[in-house]
């Protein structure tokens, strides 16, 4: 799904944000970043995957902002 999205918005760069594995794991199999919520369904093992952690929604922007270098 994450490659569909990319093809039709053309869109790069981009970060996933998820609460499963499998979130995490799209993202790294497309070349993109991730952010793994600590709430949620997750487990540690997403959040070790994961290239930044939030511990709450509020966290998101300034994360993704970090990761795209703009911080």
């Amino acid at each position: 799904m994450i490659m569909s999205i990319l093809v039709e918005l053309d869109g790069r760069p981009a970060v996933v944000i998820g609460d499963r594995l499998g979130d995490i794991e799209a993202a790294h199999d497309n070349d993109l970043l991730s952010i793994a919520t600590s709430y949620g369904y997750g487990t540690s093992e997403k959040i070790a995957a994961s290239d930044q952690v939030a511990q709450s929604p509020l966290d998101i922007p300034g994360l993704v902002a970090e990761l795209a270098g703009t911080t």
